[in-house]
C-alpha cells in the first residue's frame, strides 16, 4: 500500500513539475517587433496599390521581409529574446523601413496599376486552372470563365492603347470588372456541378 502511494505521489510530482516547467518557459511575443512587421507589410501593400512601388520593387521588399522573419524565428527559437538579439532585430527593421521608404520615393513607379491589374489577372487564371484540375469546374464553366477573362484583357489593352495609359476612371472600371470575374469564378467553383 505504501509503495503504491509513493508511486502515485512520484507520478503526480513528475507531471506537476513538467507542467510547472512548461508554464515557466517564457513565450517570446515581442509586441513592438510584431507591430512594426505589420506596419511594414501595410506600407508595402499601400505602395503596390498607389503605384509608388513597381511589382519588382514590392517583390524585393517582400523577400527582405521573409528573410527578417527567419532571423526573428531563429532568435526566438530558445523561448527568449536577449537584449543583443532584440537590438539586431530592431536594426534590421530600421534598415527594411529605410528600404521601403527609398523604393516608394524613387523615380520608378507603377502609376497605371499595371502590375496590380496583371497580378489579379494571373491570380484569376490560376484559380480557373485549379478548378479545372480538381474538377470543381466543368469544362464548359472553365471555357466560359476563360472567355470572360480574355474579353477583360482585350478591354484593358484597348484602354491602355487608346489614351496612352489608364485614367483613374478606367482603372476603377477594370477593378470592378475584375471583382465581378472573381465572384463568378467563386460561384462556378462552388456550385453543384463538378467534372467528376
Amino acid at each position: 500500500m505504501k509503495t503504491r502511494t509513493l508511486l502515485l505521489l512520484a507520478v503526480a510530482l513528475t507531471f506537476g513539475s513538467a507542467a510547472f516547467a512548461q508554464e515557466a518557459a517564457p513565450q517570446v511575443n515581442d509586441q513592438r517587433i510584431d507591430q512594426r512587421e505589420q506596419n511594414q507589410q501595410k506600407r508595402i501593400a499601400a505602395g503596390e496599390v498607389s503605384g509608388s512601388l513597381t511589382p519588382a520593387e514590392a517583390a524585393k521588399l517582400e523577400k527582405k521581409e521573409a528573410k527578417f522573419d527567419k532571423k526573428e524565428d531563429k532568435a526566438e527559437a530558445d523561448g527568449k529574446l536577449t537584449p543583443k538579439e532584440r537590438m539586431r532585430l530592431n536594426r534590421d527593421q530600421n534598415r527594411l523601413s529605410r528600404d521601403i521608404y527609398r523604393e516608394k520615393h524613387d523615380a520608378q513607379t507603377d502609376r497605371e496599376g499595371k502590375g496590380l491589374i496583371e497580378r489579379r489577372e494571373q491570380n484569376q487564371q490560376r484559380r480557373i486552372a485549379a478548378g479545372e484540375r480538381n474538377g470543381s469546374l466543368t469544362p464548359a464553366e472553365a471555357a466560359r470563365l476563360e472567355h470572360q477573362q480574355a474579353r477583360f484583357e482585350r478591354q484593358e489593352h484597348r484602354d491602355r492603347v487608346s489614351g496612352g495609359g489608364l485614367s483613374p476612371q478606367e482603372r476603377r472600371q477594370l477593378n470592378r470588372e475584375q471583382n465581378r470575374e472573381s465572384r463568378a469564378i467563386y460561384r462556378k467553383k462552388h456550385n453543384a456541378r463538378t467534372d467528376h
